[in-house]
């Protein structure tokens, strides 16, 4: 069933449409799309006509659909720490430095202990 097309856009270099209240993402015909990784990002991969793939993340579809590409040096970042809510009201455009303050400080950093207390 094809969404219907109020409050969805179409994210122009994909090809694909996301609802920036929801951060969902529908194919062309309308099927959801997606999955999410063991890392929490929703992932979407799309195949184009010619065969190639592209794997995009559904928060930076979001992000684009409404605002346009994410400029260089900078990055999309959830303000509530979870990487799976993807809807507009959620993400913010950080630099790269930013956006590891910010997941240091809410504990989700990649790397190390998350504890202040931990001793190497």
């Amino acid at each position: 069933m094809l969404p219907s097309a109020i409050g969805k856009l179409l994210h122009c270099a994909s090809g694909l449409l996301v609802s920036p209240s929801t951060g969902e993402v529908w194919s062309a015909c309308g099927r959801a799309v997606g999955w999410r990784s063991r890392d929490g990002y929703i992932r979407v991969i799309h195949r184009r006509a010619g065969g190639s793939c592209t794997t995009w993340y559904a928060h930076r579809l979001v992000w684009e659909a409404v605002h346009g590409p994410v400029p260089k040096r900078m990055e999309v970042d959830h303000l509530d720490g979870d990487s799976s809510n993807n809807r507009l009201d959620n993400l913010q455009l950080v630099t790269g430095s930013e956006n590891r303050q910010l997941q240091r400080a809410r504990n989700i950093a990649k790397f190390g202990s998350p504890s202040s207390q931990c001793k190497l």
